[in-house]
């Protein structure tokens, strides 16, 4: 990898995949290239609906990323080069790359979700696919079981914590039969929104907590090596905590601090998995 292409991957995966990129520098390498490559395409992706103030320019771009893809055509972009690299050099599978894109595509909109399942299903493409990329990467022969629980675990918090954000621009991701009682201007005060979807925010979290509970599992007696991509389940805990001490303080961000997330992850690194709790 070149120094230049090196920085942009590694800044892109940092700004966006924080957990995902500092489980990624405890890996060997070719494994810490290609979990970077992971973590920086997903970083990416989701930065789309941030980027962009027109839904039809966000389809757009994940348009290219698709055809890109699917074409194995890599240039012109620095990560996407880098995920060539990783697809060659691991077999990586186009179809979870490509759910990735069309889960994101419901980040441009303004539509809530309209049921659980689909909440469901948006957490498998857009958080699973990539705990299944990365565990391609280091334990091939790892469960399928074990990316979809840990994908919606670690999918589910993080959501949460972007919730205030998502509100503010007038994006529900929680599915509408949970709010159909509740009615709640997402135009007005963040925090009285959040207040009001607080039954809602606490099923999120009992969910993740089975879900958890399973990756825990499946991850018993996986080695050292095996685990890094599930290292970010280690962050779920103060990433709640965070969101809970947002819901009851009326604050405007839910993120945990930065050397809290470094201890958890290195510590869930050489301990094990019984780290990944809520």
């Amino acid at each position: 990898m070149a120094k230049n292409t090196h920085l942009e991957v590694a800044d892109s995966a940092r700004a966006g995949e924080p957990d995902r990129y500092l489980a990624a520098l405890l890996a060997d390498e070719p494994v810490r290239r290609g979990l970077i490559a992971v973590a920086a395409y997903g970083s990416e992706i989701a930065h789309i609906s941030m980027a962009v103030r027109e839904p039809m320019m966000g389809e757009i771009r994940l348009q290219w990323w698709r055809e890109r893809l699917e074409a194995r055509d890599m240039a012109g972009s620095e990560i996407l080069q880098e995920v060539g690299w990783a697809q060659t050099e691991f077999n990586l599978s186009l179809p979870l790359l490509l759910a990735v894109t069309e889960a994101r595509a419901f980040d441009l909109y303004s539509d809530p979700m309209p049921d659980e399942a689909a909440f469901v299903g948006y957490l498998d493409k857009a958080s699973s696919g990539l705990f299944s990329l990365g565990l391609a990467i280091t334990a091939p022969t790892a469960p399928a079981e074990l990316a979809i629980h840990a994908g919606r675990a670690y999918g589910a918090a993080r959501l949460l914590s972007d919730l205030p954000r998502r509100l503010a621009l007038g994006r529900d991701p929680l599915p509408r039969t949970w709010l159909s009682s509740t009615a709640i201007d997402t135009a007005g005060d963040v925090s009285s929104a959040l207040a009001a979807r607080q039954a809602s925010i606490e099923r999120v979290i009992a969910g993740i907590d089975r879900d958890i509970t399973v990756a825990r599992r499946l991850a018993q007696g996986m080695t050292r090596e095996e685990r890094v991509p599930l290292l970010p389940l280690a962050t779920i805990s103060p990433y709640l905590a965070a969101i809970r001490k947002l819901a009851h303080a009326h604050q405007g961000a839910a993120d945990i601090v930065p050397l809290g997330r470094i201890l958890r992850i290195a510590r869930a690194h050489w301990f094990g998995p019984h780290w990944f709790r809520v």
